[in-house]
């Protein structure tokens, strides 16, 4: 993610064009420039920003730098998708409510298309042998790759016994069978206000210890989708459009820490209840990853998987529509979000929670994945490669698959 200085650039209006023509002319171009961030869009939010920040700020110069990273910092305390709430933020600076819908249709839709077809294709050849054999290998070089993403997320964050605490706390709750999205409230409501009491009097940067620099992104798994999506451990729970809509419209009012925790809130609401196994969820989420575009396509995947085509719209619908509204009313009131002394402390302990529920997801799907020898082998190695090694998940993912076939022949 850009953090360069600010930017003098004058900002580049619209062309000289008046009416209905100009106005249409506009969404045109917002719808294309962000389907086209889109379908670039490798690696989590952190890589999505940066090519949004190349892509407005830098070629087109529709915003300051400045302007830009505020909004960036108002998708992060938002709930919801951080990628689609700044392409909202985006597309409302360029030209309005209109511009902000036509951003976000143009940043999900055809994502969430190529999603789509990973499902078909996963539902209508699920058992199939090879297919199996590669996501054998690959499982435990993703919950790998997760863990070393969050542990760089955390990085700077747990110098202090307070911080260690609300995270130790998280982690035992959630492995307890606490509700996450309880979890999330109730960690950062009571760190925030753990944050004010143990606060030196002479202190002035916020508690959580955020770091300077920016996070590293999570890097991409491209193209796996093809590959992994034909395996399931049986018949899937059928649920209607309706209810696929609700679940995952509670799922996007607590979405608090992008991607990863999304798979806290997933293995709550389908695998806790029986509805999917781990193994299903964890094809989900490899989809979600292997695919271009936001990580909230999961959403697509899942809702074709339970419920069909008009399911897989339902809950893409449902995912999304909760940050489009309250990012669409709060839009006014970006510049002042971190101007609180109370919000910066509430944010500082819903990100210390949000680590805390990825890490208590990961040792609960560990559970299912790490069972045989091979799989903890894979599992260390691909941790020692990302984390010490450098190696991107790209040839890591990869080259789990290809082992898994020849393993499986």
């Amino acid at each position: 993610m850009y953090t360069g200085s600010k930017s003098k650039e004058v900002v580049q209006p619209f062309p000289d064009r008046s009416g209905a023509k100009m106005l249409l002319w506009q969404l045109a171009e917002i719808l294309w420039v962000f389907a086209q961030i889109g379908l670039v869009s490798f690696g989590g939010p952190a890589a999505s920003i940066a090519i949004m920040q190349q892509a407005i700020v830098q070629r087109r110069r529709w915003l300051s730098d400045e302007e830009f990273m505020d909004y960036v910092g108002a998708s992060y305390l938002i709930p919801g998708p951080i990628a689609v709430q700044l392409s909202l933020h985006l597309g409302y600076r360029r030209a309005g409510l209109p511009g902000a819908l036509a951003a976000v249709l143009g940043f999900v839709v055809p994502a969430a298309m190529i999603t789509w077809v990973c499902a078909i294709v996963y539902v209508r050849n699920q058992g199939l042998p090879a297919l199996e054999a590669c996501l054998s290998a690959v499982r435990p070089v993703i919950l790998a790759i997760i863990l070393v993403s969050i542990t760089q997320i955390a990085q700077g964050r747990l110098r202090r016994p307070a911080n260690l605490a609300i995270l130790a706390a998280v982690v035992v709750a959630y492995l307890l069978g606490a509700n996450p999205f309880a979890i999330l409230v109730v960690g950062a409501f009571f760190g925030m206000l753990l944050f004010r009491l143990i606060r030196p009097k002479n202190e002035t940067s916020p508690p959580g210890n955020r770091p300077s620099e920016e996070r590293p992104p999570h890097r991409s798994l491209p193209l796996l989708g093809l590959m992994t999506a034909a395996s399931a451990s049986g018949p899937t729970a059928q649920m209607s459009a309706f209810q696929l809509f609700l679940v995952f419209a509670k799922i996007g009012v607590f979405l608090y820490g992008g991607g990863n925790v999304l798979a806290a809130y997933l293995a709550s609401e389908f695998v806790k209840t029986g509805i999917l196994s781990h193994q299903q969820l964890l094809d989900a989420l490899a989809v979600g990853q292997s695919t271009p575009g936001p990580i909230l396509t999961v959403a697509t995947f899942l809702g074709y998987v339970l419920g069909g085509h008009i399911g897989a719209v339902a809950a893409t619908a449902g995912i999304i529509t909760p940050c489009v509204m309250l990012a669409s009313v709060l839009h006014p009131y970006v510049r002042k979000a971190r101007s609180y002394r109370w919000s910066a402390d509430f944010l500082d302990a819903l990100i210390l929670a949000v680590i805390g529920l990825i890490l208590g997801v990961c040792v609960d799907l560990g559970r299912q994945v790490f069972t045989q020898p091979t799989a903890i082998a894979l599992g260390l190695f691909a941790l020692w490669a990302a984390a010490v090694w450098k190696i991107s998940p790209v040839l890591l993912v990869f080259a789990a698959a290809l082992l898994g076939l020849i393993l499986g022949a």
